[in-house]
Parts: structure tokens; C-alpha cells; sequence
């Protein structure tokens, strides 16, 4: 629950770009859990905000964040996360 609430808070209250800044600062698998919290559209905002690598490394991390945020995320940012997930 706690987790949940802190994503809202972050998708709610911040923007992109910062919460790319929070997001970079925790261990992968906090990462990935707290964009699994959030909308999907929040999540792929902050996706698109990290290095392609970098996005490619969490969407690895959870399949279903993959499947159900990777289609969100814009070009051209989809596909060059996509070169480093192959």
C-alpha cells in the first residue's frame, strides 16, 4: 500500500524529468516497483526521461511492466530502448 501511495505521489506531484531523477537514485529493484505503481502513461513519461539503457535495464527487469508500458512510451524513444532490450 505504501508504495502504491508513493506513486501516486510521484505521478501525481512531479513531472517527468524529476521523477526520472528519483527513479535513477534507487536500486533497480525499487525502481521497478515503484514504476510498476504508477499509471502506465507516468511510467512511460519516465521512461522516455532516462537513458535508453537505462529504461531498457528496468523493462527487463518485470515483464509485465515490459508488455504493459513499452507500448506507452513514444517514438522514437520506444525504439532505441528496444536496440538495448534485444
Amino acid at each position: 500500500v505504501g508504495g502504491r501511495t508513493a506513486a501516486r505521489a510521484v505521478d501525481a506531484r512531479t513531472g517527468a524529468r524529476t521523477a526520472a531523477r528519483i527513479v535513477r537514485q534507487m536500486p533497480a529493484p525499487d525502481a521497478t516497483r515503484l514504476l510498476t505503481a504508477m499509471s502506465g502513461q507516468g511510467a512511460a513519461e519516465v521512461l522516455t526521461e532516462l537513458a535508453p539503457e537505462s529504461a531498457a535495464d528496468l523493462l527487463r527487469a518485470d515483464a509485465g511492466l515490459r508488455e504493459s508500458v513499452l507500448p506507452l512510451v513514444p517514438e522514437p524513444e520506444r525504439t532505441f530502448i528496444i536496440r538495448y532490450l534485444d
